[in-house]
């Protein structure tokens, strides 16, 4: 069987991405010679990938249409590829495009534990019905994602309730001494508490209130509980938009002096490694959530998106809200909240852990 995958963001700085991808080779190893589409194919974290794939960059038409048409089938692996949170162009545009070319050349294409948000403007569902109703099949993240999809039109018999493919990443490769070094080099000490924060900017670059809320928890933190802060990039792309100038942002209005871990790209494994030493996190991500889960730590996600709200409800964390309605005197009385865990809670996430994992194991169903 000759098996394309279609791009949904892997290779592009996101690590979430990689983790995705990780646990769908975990459930389904691709056969060798299969082609996968990527935002630059000389990424070097694409050598954690197994040999014998073939990665080709997203962009090029031409090619992309060629291994369409030499596929006996397409999978999008991974990724909200539903959502119409900055606008039309990306992903609804400029995935729905390619999914549209499978389509009309009768390729059979699965969406494979994907997320759909809530769409409504007349644009954004123009764009579903041309690129994303004719699926094959679809396995979701959560219900949310399936009654969203069965409110466009897609018929039940081709929606299943799975989970995101990062609840499968490989664990193997944990290595908490390495990250015990790594902290150590950066600043951490052993004797207090750990809060690991993913900021993201995104439309929110220019929202000084919501930085200096941040900023201010942050601080009372430090200051009255001797609480260790560290920023991390799980999207390490340079940029106005992303977590590197957020976490810098917010950083230079603290009084404290914080951690700055290094904007690295990192695998799933060595993140969820620096993550075990955190006791709580605070995240803007959706995949920043899940390998903080993963790792042991207690993840506050703020509601940047349906998403997230998806994955607070489906693993019972607190969600700290949308971003503009987080206050100083909430996050760092959540925080502290989540710190007090006792041993009843800390068993309940790993029971947790296990029944995501199970949940996801469903989204092969569909290729078998």
């Amino acid at each position: 069987m000759k098996v394309h995958v279609a791009f949904s963001g892997l290779g592009a700085g996101n690590i979430g991405d990689e983790a995705m991808m990780q646990g769908f080779l975990s459930l389904y190893p691709l056969p060798e010679g299969s082609t996968i589409e990527v935002w630059d194919p000389d990424e070097p974290v694409l050598k954690q990938l197994p040999v014998g794939l073939r990665f080709v960059d997203y962009r090029d038409e031409a090619t992309c249409n060629k291994l369409y048409r030499g596929a006996d089938v397409v999978f999008i692996v991974g990724a909200t590829i539903v959502n119409e949170m900055e606008g039309l162009e990306w992903p609804l545009r400029i995935l729905g495009n390619k999914y549209k070319s499978c389509h009309t050349m009768a390729v059979p294409c699965h969406a494979v534990g994907v997320g759909a948000d809530h769409i409504k403007s007349h644009g954004a569902i123009e764009l579903f019905n041309r690129g994303f109703l004719p699926m094959t099949s679809w396995t979701l993240r959560s219900a949310r994602s399936r009654d969203n999809l069965v409110g466009l039109g897609v018929a039940h018999e081709r929606v299943l309730v799975a989970a995101d493919l990062a609840w499968l990443t490989p664990l193997e490769g944990v290595d908490r001494a390495w990250a015990q070094r790594y902290w150590q080099q950066i600043g951490w000490r052993q004797d207090s508490p750990l809060v690991g924060v993913n900021m993201v900017n995104e439309r929110w670059h220019n929202n000084a209130w919501i930085k200096a809320q941040f900023a201010q928890a942050l601080d009372d933190l430090a200051q009255t509980d001797a609480i260790q802060i560290a920023f991390l990039c799980n999207e390490v792309r340079e940029g106005l938009s992303y977590d590197k100038e957020a976490a810098l942002s917010v950083a230079s209005l603290m009084k404290s002096r914080p951690i700055m871990a290094p904007n690295t790209y990192l695998t799933p494994q060595q993140m969820i490694s620096l993550l075990s030493f955190c006791d709580v996190t605070i995240s803007w991500r959706y995949h920043f959530t899940v390998l903080s889960f993963l790792a042991g730590a207690y993840p506050l996600s703020v509601i940047r998106g349906e998403k997230l709200q998806e994955l607070a409800d489906d693993i019972g964390t607190i969600s700290l809200g949308i971003p503009e309605s987080i206050t100083s005197w909430a996050l760092a009385g959540n925080i502290r909240k989540a710190l007090c865990r006792n041993e009843d809670a800390r068993t309940k996430q790993v029971a947790i852990i296990d029944l995501m994992r199970q949940r996801s194991k469903l989204n092969d169903s569909f290729i078998k």
